[in-house]
């Protein structure tokens, strides 16, 4: 999925952790699941945190 949105000019991060699988946020070390959510948070902030121009965000056109 990832190498798709990129290869379509989406601005996209993967972030992976050694050792963890898709039970991360149950399950995995503390400090990963911190990452995890830090990098939730930051994504939050970036497209839809105060001063975030929403429809800059969107694939909404105007007609």
């Amino acid at each position: 999925m990832y190498t798709a949105i990129v290869e379509q000019g989406v601005e996209a991060r993967m972030c992976c952790f050694k050792g963890e699988n898709h039970d991360l946020s149950r399950t995995g070390k503390p400090l990963h699941r911190e990452k995890r959510l830090q990098e939730i948070t930051g994504w939050m902030d970036r497209y839809t945190g105060p001063g975030v121009d929403k429809r800059e965000n969107t694939n909404i056109i105007d007609s």
